[in-house]
């Protein structure tokens, strides 16, 4: 503790002092902890893999198929040549704790159960994701995009809605496109429908999940501006209902330029604008603010009934606050996928691929962790490359680590969500064989221990954002607590939970008491710079004690909140 206390002094002066502080633009949230690699040579996958065939161009978390406690993972290889030339194939990685590979199960034109027919160069598995339980028997679906399928015209394209049994093979399949499955729509040649999908959940409200689909080269007003089709779903698959999204169409007003390539991929984000319908990310991986082919995200704002999208906001080289460096054809919006909340700012987040990024080579690739704010511009960055974001492990030149992203929620069981990415272009085993890098991801700082105690209100929640580095900016936010009430606030290296007021004080005992007091809203926003003390490591636990009368014995306690030093 001799070393604790006159940090202690130091710390309170900064607590005090640290009114107005904003929050910080970038922090160690995102960056990488560890790495696994999944190749022909690494993981322990024994699929067979021949020269061409890249793994991880694409690649959807399925959640926890195998019921086994850990999430697994589908990951396409659209070259796969089995029974003909680069029909495609998906992959399903059922995944241990570490990262490595438990078991694995291909779908193919001759593997896994898939009864669809496939032919020569459709290019099945250039997208995948989840779906959600379409058929309603427990076990999540799969929507897998066929690129360059013919039907009545050159690559149209078509989305497979396959339904899956739990060791990953197929119990029966879909096929939307412009002769299948009710679709209801003309695709022009070259519209590659199925360019990405996304789940949107139940959107109609009919019990059935509906997906987005990307059409990066629909050229309705325009050449390969690009479209998303909002597909509402019977549960056979077929299609009931269909909206299309684009620079004409759907409620979109943002501009879209010739060869934008809209739709290229997408990720759903949760309701952030709190109007009960779930929000999507776009990308236009050609986009040219800035400069040529860095790409954009637009985020739309959806809502259920007349013009799908009420608004959106772009994020690019110029718009939406997002201050990473791009750099020409860098490809920003290549891939994307959901985060879920990784800051604790109560709105979804986002993983975006770069694989054209430079940084260390050419086109070795990087991944921009992109932290929103509700109205869809970006609050804070960390970008992982092979020179940024601790990631320690070995690109070559045209690996192309970022072309495919899948939010994996927590592999290694540590509470903060894990990162696939895939380098479809790496080597191991062969020529562009492909691979998948599971980064288990720095949770920044923080972690909810809990010990919450209601007051009137419920359970006030206590939150942090920023680095316990020195002289690195943060805040401690509390919320839900009584109105313009005393609020102490305990500090201490010791979790030890202990009786108090009817519930539990976790920072016991404190090596710091500091008192504030709530707002009109009951929230106490708490801004500090953390200042130079206790070693790398060192852990922090703390909570709030708030005067309310609905409680128990008219005191309230927040969760512990604990931050650890990087």
């Amino acid at each position: 503790m001799s070393t604790l206390r006159p940090f202690a002094s130091s710390l309170s002066a900064a607590l005090l002092l640290a009114g107005g502080l904003a929050a910080p633009a970038s922090s160690q949230l995102g960056s990488v902890d560890a790495h696994q690699k999944i190749s022909p040579l690494e993981g322990n996958f024994f699929g067979a893999l021949t020269d061409g065939d890249e793994l991880a161009y694409s690649m959807g978390s399925i959640g926890d198929l195998d019921g086994d406690g850990v999430p697994d993972l589908a990951v396409g290889a659209p070259w796969d040549d089995d029974g003909g030339l680069d029909r495609g194939a998906v992959w399903i990685l059922f995944l241990n704790a570490d990262g490595t590979v438990k078991a694995h199960q291909k779908i193919s034109d001759t593997a896994g159960g898939f009864g669809g027919t496939l032919n020569d160069t459709d290019w099945f598995g250039w997208s995948v994701a989840a779906l959600g339980d379409v058929d309603n028997d427990g076990v999540t679906d799969l929507g897998v995009g066929a690129l360059q399928t013919d039907d009545n015209g050159t690559d149209t394209g078509a989305i497979w809605v396959l339904l899956l049994n739990a060791n990953g093979t197929v119990k029966g399949s879909q096929k939307i496109s412009n002769v299948a499955g009710n679709l209801g729509l003309v695709l022009i040649d070259f519209a590659w429908f199925g360019s990405s999908v996304a789940p949107l959940g139940d959107f109609d409200g009919d019990g059935v999940p509906d997906i987005a689909v990307g059409s990066h080269g629909d050229s309705d007003n325009g050449v390969f501006r690009g479209s998303v089709h909002v597909l509402y779903l019977n549960a056979n698959g077929t299609v009931k209902a269909k909206t299309e999204i684009n620079d004409v169409s759907g409620g979109f007003t943002g501009l879209l330029d010739d060869g934008d390539e809209f739709g290229w991929s997408l990720a759903q984000l949760g309701d952030m604008d709190g109007n009960g319908s779930v929000d999507l990310a776009v990308a236009a991986e050609l986009d040219d603010d800035g400069g040529q082919d860095r790409g954009a995200v637009w985020i739309l704002f959806l809502k259920a009934t007349g013009d799908i999208v009420a608004s959106q906001q772009k994020i690019s080289d110029t718009a939406g606050g997002f201050t990473g460096a791009l750099d020409n054809k860098d490809h920003f919006g290549r891939s994307m996928c959901t985060l879920g909340d990784f800051d604790g700012n109560g709105t979804a987040d986002l993983s975006v691929g770069a694989f054209q990024d430079d940084d260390g080579g050419k086109d070795l690739g990087a991944v921009w962790n992109v932290y929103l704010n509700a109205d869809g511009t970006v609050a804070a960055h960390q970008k992982i490359s092979a020179l940024e974001g601790g990631f320690t492990g070995v690109l070559d030149l045209d690996d192309k680590f970022g072309g495919s992203t899948a939010g994996l929620g927590d592999v290694d069981g540590d509470g903060v969500p894990d990162l696939a990415v895939g380098a479809s272009n790496d080597d191991d085993g062969g020529l562009d064989t492909g691979a998948v890098w599971l980064l288990f991801l720095d949770g920044g700082t923080w972690f909810d221990v809990g010990f919450a105690l209601a007051g009137a209100a419920g359970e006030p929640e206590l939150s942090g954002t920023g680095s316990l580095a020195p002289l690195s900016s943060g805040s401690l936010d509390l919320a839900n607590a009584a109105p313009g009430a005393p609020a102490m606030l305990f500090l201490s290296t010791f979790n030890n939970p202990s009786a108090f007021k009817g519930g539990f004080l976790v920072p016991v005992p404190s090596l710091l008491q500091i008192l504030f007091a709530t707002d009109g809203g009951g929230a106490l926003s708490l801004p500090f710079t953390w200042p130079f003390g206790p070693p790398s490591g060192t852990t922090f636990f703390f909570q709030y004690a708030i005067q309310d009368a609905g409680a128990v014995k008219g005191v309230a306690l927040s969760n512990a909140l604990a931050g650890t030093t990087p």
